[in-house]
């Protein structure tokens, strides 16, 4: 039987067709929005980019489906976990409860098929009191074809969430159009959304379903959006917005004043900040648009409103990457903090305002042959050579070494504390630029790079995206993908084994997955960047095969690295660790009774089920966790029974935080924080640091 929003749903489509329009939900501005806009013409010209190219190369293509895989795998455990938060969620403490429906609902996006989607925008809104705890709306469009399976998919997790006593559906419209709403209640029954033990937290969830659009909503959905004529079509893309002006306000509001991270960048001399992926022929157009506000401040501001000229840097052998820009140093020293552990000695603010033009270079190249540590050069452009002089004769005396000669080039080392020996840096004046290396290794690589260079990177023929606006000679960014990636195959991707305890257990890909760099470079290009301006609005924008310089080292290291971090959510980690409490002290009982008996604890967990037959199968296995043991049980005892948790019948002494502990269970996956474990008094401990990430194999020994 068709659900009661679809039939609704297609009574608004009729007279919709009857009209000429249909209404829909239309998001009202929010604080951070994240979309994904004309899917179906992206995934259409994904095909004919180089992006297209490098994901049908078999050895890319096999690592995404090795990924793919792994994500679905993934999905199943949490909906596993998120099945058995659904069957005992009286037990759970209210906050979790609290937001259980949005997590659930939230299952609606894993749920669905991209090449279905029409479009999909997730908007963060101020709330009323401007407090910390944003509304939240999760947009979905759909192609016509999928509306009937994607309203049975919503129908089978709305039924879900309308058993349990701790939810109630009320009689809930938006505009006049019936949703599916859901409010917390007390273990009593009565709907409580504003329960006093959850503080500041909401713990209202709601489902719309319009023609064509379905949205999963948190907080009063008329405060969310507006039910309304379809907005214009927006051109195929990838992008995020952020209103810093708002942002900036609610932050003051509740802590009294930006910190001093936030203030030194500028985030309170903008107005807005977007962010935009789309594609431009066969490459990817990046950019970042900034909308200043009446003050610039901080090191955004400076950036954007330098004027210097830039410094000649020719790069040695090996470079990945150049940025060349003008700041306003003057603004720049007037925002930021003193640098810690620096210590000039005098007032050299002035010095150093007379010393540099403004103009800045820092390259990067891969490490040397043996090594893991990028080689860096920095070049700035010198105004006062005096001054400059001044400026360093400033430094604090431990920090000034003899003076060295490279390639036939006054050199002056420096000695820099608490930095490695590799990594000790070293100046030198060349043509009104005083260039700054990593090393004396680099110094001399760099000096040799010097003579008939063409004053930057060399990326060939790679255009810049210079289309409209005007174009600023004040920022000038250069990259080459292929080298980058050889350098973190070669270099960085080795290092992935030496993380400690699980940090990359839950990533999508391992670093043996990879594609080598040999089979990819041909499809890799050269990325190429400019600073646009138009009034108050500045752009950087980026166009390459991967789009600009951090999306092509996102691409690289999100399979292998980052996606662990993704993988680990906060959430669901404390579902787990709430849930698992709760199946270890049901258990508990039944080792203290053995003990009790036996005076002794059980020889391993085969022996306490054979006492306890009424302990059931999955008594130690927790829902949706990917590793587990079997218990092998004596003969003529058929059930199946697993183990999430190793059984140590010598329990083993911990101390965790401070605590004593003597463990009997410990749970097989390490986690970042959290993990279970039962000690031999009954206690399920709060764990963190190594005890929490570090391999079970290693406990006991």
């Amino acid at each position: 039987m068709p659900h009661p929003l679809m039939l609704v749903s297609t009574a608004v489509l009729g007279a919709a067709l009857l009209t000429g329009q249909a209404p829909t939900f239309v998001q009202k501005p929010g604080v951070v929005r994240f979309a994904a806009e004309g899917v179906p013409q992206l995934l259409t010209a994904l095909p004919t980019t180089a992006l297209g190219k490098l994901l049908a190369e078999p050895s890319i293509a096999e690592a995404c489906a090795n990924a793919l895989r792994r994500y679905r795998e993934r999905s199943a455990q949490r909906d596993a976990l998120l099945a058995a938060v659904h069957d005992r969620a009286t037990e759970l403490h209210p906050w979790l409860v609290s937001r259980l429906p949005e997590l659930l609902l939230w299952q609606v996006l894993r749920s669905l098929d991209l090449q279905d989607c029409r479009s999909i925008e997730y908007a963060a809104l101020q709330s009323a009191d401007t407090d910390f705890d944003l509304h939240e709306t999760l947009l979905l469009r759909c192609q016509p074809r999928a509306e009937g399976r994607w309203d049975a998919t919503l129908d089978r997790i709305v039924g879900s969430l309308a058993g349990p006593h701790w939810f109630r559906s009320p009689e809930a419209k938006f505009a006049g159009m019936p949703m599916a709403a859901f409010t917390t209640t007390d273990p009593s029954g009565q709907a409580s959304p504003h329960d006093p033990r959850l503080g500041e937290f909401e713990a209202e969830a709601w489902l719309l379903h319009l023609p064509g659009a379905f949205v999963v909503g948190r907080g009063p959905a008329a405060a969310c959006g507006d039910l309304g004529p379809p907005p214009p079509a927006a051109p195929p893309q990838l992008l995020a917005h952020i209103d810093t002006a708002t942002y900036v306000a609610v932050f003051q509001a509740q802590m009294a004043g930006l910190p001093i991270e936030l203030r030194a960048l500028g985030i309170d001399g903008l107005q807005s900040a977007q962010w935009r992926l789309q594609f431009h022929g066969a490459q990817i157009l990046d950019e970042l648009e900034l909308q200043l506000g009446d003050t610039p401040s901080g090191l955004i501001g400076a950036l954007l409103t330098g004027t210097a000229a830039l410094p000649s840097q020719d790069l040695p052998n090996g470079a990945l990457a150049q940025v060349r820009f003008a700041i306003d140093l003057r603004l720049l020293l007037e925002t930021l903090p003193p640098l810690p552990g620096v210590g000039l000695r005098g007032n050299v603010g002035d010095d150093l305002l007379k010393a540099c033009t403004g103009g800045i270079a820092l390259g990067v190249c891969a490490p040397a042959p043996g090594g893991v540590l990028p080689r860096v050069f920095l070049s700035l452009g010198i105004h006062d050579e005096q001054a400059l002089d001044r400026v360093l004769q400033a430094l604090p005396a431990e920090m000034q070494q003899p003076p060295v000669t490279y390639e036939g080039v006054a050199c002056i080392p420096l000695r820099v504390p608490d930095l490695p020996a590799g990594m000790q840096p070293v100046l030198c004046r060349r043509d009104g630029v005083l260039h700054i290396a990593e090393s004396g290794l680099s110094m001399r690589a760099f000096l040799k790079a010097q003579p008939g260079g063409a004053g930057a990177m060399d990326v060939g023929d790679a255009p810049p995206p210079s289309a409209g606006d005007e174009v600023l000679p004040t920022f000038d960014l250069r990259a080459d993908e292929a080298a980058l990636y050889r350098a973190f195959h070669r270099h960085w991707l080795p290092l992935c084994k030496l993380l400690p305890g699980n940090a990359i257990d839950r990533a999508l890909l391992t670093a043996a997955e990879m594609p080598e760099p040999d089979d990819i470079a041909p499809l890799l290009g050269k990325t190429r960047g400019v600073l646009v301006r138009n009034g108050k609005r500045y752009t950087f924008r980026q166009l390459g095969n991967l789009g600009g310089l951090h999306t092509a080292a996102l691409a690289m290291a999100f399979g292998p690295l980052l996606s662990a971090t993704f993988q680990q959510d906060h959430f669901e980690m404390l579902l787990v660790h709430n849930l698992a409490a709760q199946q270890l002290q049901r258990v508990w009982p039944k080792f203290e009774a053995f003990q009790r008996a036996k005076g002794r604890w059980p020889q391993d967990l085969a022996e306490l089920f054979a006492a306890h037959p009424e302990l059931p199968a999955d008594a130690l296995l927790l829902p949706g966790e990917p590793n587990s043991e079997p218990v092998a049980l004596a003969a003529g005892d058929a059930r199946a029974v697993r183990s999430s948790f190793r059984y140590f019948p010598v329990p083993i002494a911990l101390d965790l935080r401070g605590e004593a502990h003597r463990l009997l269970l410990v749970a097989i996956t390490p986690r970042l924080w959290g993990r279970p474990m039962l000690s031999d008094i009954g206690a399920v401990p709060d764990v963190d640091g190594d005890e929490s990430t570090r391999p079970i194999d290693r406990f006991g020994k």
